[in-house]
């Protein structure tokens, strides 16, 4: 395993790799991967007709290949959890192929997530909770109670989890809103605009306000939010058996978008 030190020289690595018909998950932006290899955080390792690249995210290694041969093996020689999520096409069905090259190299299945779209332009109006109050906040009581909402609540190995410090820099972009009851913080939302769409990220709610409209209070703000227009786009992933944030979501109007993600974890590693 070796660690890449410029973008020039991961470009001409993978040369040799993105062959056509190869399975790839990897469609990381090229700013997403020099900001990695500044960061000291990306490795590549590879045999003939394989490549995989491994972003280290403290926790564990993040893994985008490119696979020409379901026949060679990867060594993969490290000490921490990897963790790999293919993309596909919900109409192609599970992605067989991919998921049995990585069971071969000692992966497991975890997660299925599907890609959400707001239904054309018009939002469907739901009933609100009059007593939600929904804002945005920057202070640190509020960084903390996101920080420990989310830890609590999200998935550490499909990308959901973030630091408190990515928790306070959404803060400060305005990217969390944040509901109050009876005067006291009741559930969070983590937003942004990429490639003209406005995700959602990720949304909790406290266990002790659960029920009451916090959540719908919640989706129902990061719609109004300010994004408004003709080219304005509403997208979001939910884990694929989550029945009720699926309902939530179609509430609003959110429907399929014909995307997957299948997430596989190796813990075995040697």
């Amino acid at each position: 395993m070796k660690q890449i030190d410029s973008l020039q020289e991961l470009e001409e690595l993978l040369l040799k790799f993105q062959l056509p018909g190869n399975l790839t998950n990897n469609f990381l932006m090229p700013s997403v991967l020099e900001e990695q290899i500044q960061r000291g955080n990306l490795w590549v390792d590879s045999s003939l007709s394989n490549c995989c690249l491994l972003v280290d995210k403290g926790f564990c290694y993040q893994i985008y290949y490119h696979v020409n041969s379901v026949e060679e093996k990867f060594s993969l020689p490290v000490d921490k959890p990897l963790v790999l999520e293919i993309v596909y096409r919900g109409s192609l069905g599970y992605p067989e192929k991919a998921a049995s090259f990585w069971e071969k190299q000692g992966f497991a299945k975890h997660l299925e997530r599907d890609n959400l779209a707001l239904a054309g332009a018009k939002v469907i109006p739901v009933t609100l909770n009059p007593d939600v109050v929904i804002e945005l906040l920057n202070d640190d009581l509020a960084v903390n109670f996101a920080y420990h909402l989310f830890s609590k609540d999200l998935d550490r190995y499909t990308g959901d989890w973030r630091s408190l410090e990515e928790i306070r820099t959404y803060a400060m972009n305005k990217q969390l809103l944040f509901a109050h009851i009876e005067g006291k913080l009741a559930g969070v939302l983590q937003m942004e605009h990429k490639n003209n769409i406005n995700w959602l990220g990720h949304i909790a709610v406290s266990e002790e306000f659960r029920g009451r409209g916090i959540a719908n209070s919640l989706v129902d703000r990061f719609l109004k939010h300010g994004w408004n227009g003709p080219s304005t786009k509403y997208q979001l992933w939910v884990i694929h058996d989550n029945e009720p944030a699926i309902k939530l979501y179609a509430r609003f109007g959110f429907v399929y978008a014909g995307k997957s993600t299948a997430s596989m974890i190796k813990f075995n590693y040697d």
